[in-house]
Order: C-alpha cells, then sequence, then structure tokens
C-alpha cells in the first residue's frame, strides 16, 4: 500500500476531546497545554512518516470546542455566544506545528456558517456540521466566530 503508486497525499485527523486528550471542563491552562503537546508530537510523527514515504501531508480534521465550564456549561457549549478562547489558542497551535513539520494544509472540522445548533432539546437536525453522533455545534466555527476566523485566517 504504501508504494501504491496512485497514492500521492498521506492525511491524517487529530481530535484531542474525542480521543480524551483534552477535558473540555477544564478552565485552567493544564488540559489544553496537554493537548496541544499531544497533538504537536503526533505532527511531527505523521510528518516524518509521510516524508519518509516521499508524500506530501496534510492534517485533514482537526477541531476543540467552545469553552464549556461556568456558564458555557451544558447546551450553551454549542452556542455562538460561549466563548473559545481553548479553540482560539488550539487552533493557533496547530496551523504552528503543521506548518513548523512542512505539512500542506490543514482542515479544521467544520465551518458552519450560518447554522445555529438547537437552544435546547430538540429532535431536529442541525446542520451545523457535526456529524449527527455528535452535538450539533461542538466543533462548529460560526460565520461570527471573529476570533477563531482572524486565528484560521492568519495562522493557517
Amino acid at each position: 500500500m504504501h508504494s501504491a503508486p496512485d497514492v500521492s497525499l498521506a492525511s491524517c485527523h487529530f481530535w484531542a476531546a474525542n480521543w480524551g486528550l483534552y477535558n473540555a471542563s477544564d478552565p485552567t491552562p493544564a488540559s489544553l497545554t496537554s493537548a496541544i503537546g499531544h497533538m504537536q508530537r503526533f505532527v511531527a510523527d505523521t510528518a516524518g512518516w509521510a516524508h519518509a514515504l516521499g508524500l506530501p501531508v496534510a492534517l485533514m480534521e482537526y477541531g476543540l470546542g467552545r469553552d464549556a465550564w461556568g456558564k458555557g456549561a451544558g447546551l450553551l457549549a454549542y452556542q455562538p455566544e460561549t466563548p473559545a478562547t481553548h479553540r482560539d489558542a488550539y487552533f493557533a497551535a496547530v496551523c504552528t506545528a503543521a506548518r513548523d513539520s512542512g505539512y500542506v494544509g490543514t482542515a479544521f472540522w467544520a465551518y458552519a456558517g450560518e447554522a445555529r445548533p438547537p437552544k435546547g432539546p430538540s429532535a431536529e437536525q442541525s446542520w451545523t456540521g457535526d456529524p449527527p453522533h455528535e452535538p450539533a455545534g461542538w466543533n462548529s466555527v460560526f460565520d461570527r466566530d471573529a476570533s477563531t476566523l482572524d486565528v484560521i485566517r492568519i495562522r493557517c
């Protein structure tokens, strides 16, 4: 498989919260710092493997939820008005690590644009970019997420 002539790109995903490497209810820098460290090692390792195969590499999925502590807990954790300070710092670190490791690009998950998750329990599907098995808005970047969009525009 590694020498297949039609394989022209290596890609990977990194999900700090989904993989238990980030605690979204911890407002201190400890969990964020740990998640960034895991991500940096992962990015460096996967870049090394891809480059050893002579392939460019791209981080095709990564994300982090909003600040889900204090008044941002529960369903409010998925709403655009809940801050995303940890996510902004994490996205900046991802883009820096990818660039420094020779990645050809990154793709955060997911741009929700004007879509909004429900504010209460709902049986309706909200198309925010998050898959049906995850809460709507969990990893969404909304059109009004100015700080996150600035990080993406400037750093990624």
